[in-house]
């Protein structure tokens, strides 16, 4: 269970990283390029979750729990990034991060799923809340970050 954690902590630390790393805090990243590599990054998410190897026994990396309806919302999800990435990108941020903060306290309180319709566990939720947090900062961010 101690490697679990760890694995999740680096993974989560990772994202964090990963739009830390993309300049949130200042003018330099615009919203619409994070929007871009967050769709991107989300697609490779849902594909991965399909692959044999990458994902075992129903778990990504060995840590976050998937199956077929997580993995098409992670492609939907990357997507929807992509088109609203020129036009609306901090209006997606706001939607998304508000709809993935639901999906974490569903987590949180339900356990094992979320409205009895995907699988999650304790990785999965504190990932998820990590990633509406971010998203929610970038959406409300008051500044020239692009849209």
């Amino acid at each position: 269970m101690q490697v679990d954690n760890f694995k999740c902590h680096l993974t989560c630390h990772g994202i964090m990283n990963l739009l830390l790393g993309f300049n949130i805090y200042n003018k330099s990243m615009d919203t619409s390029k994070l929007a871009k590599w967050f769709g991107v990054v989300m697609l490779a998410v849902g594909v991965l979750g399909f692959v044999p190897g990458v994902t075992s026994n129903g778990h990504l990396l060995g840590i976050f729990e998937v199956d077929m309806l997580h993995n098409v919302i992670h492609l939907l999800t990357g997507v929807l990034a992509l088109m609203f990435a020129s036009s609306a990108p901090k209006t997606f941020f706001k939607v998304f991060g508000v709809v993935y903060l639901v999906v974490t306290v569903a987590g949180f309180v339900q356990g094992s799923t979320v409205l009895g319709l995907i699988g999650v566990n304790m990785a999965d939720n504190l990932l998820h809340l990590v990633i509406a947090v971010l998203a929610l900062m970038v959406g409300f961010k008051r500044d020239s970050m692009g849209m």
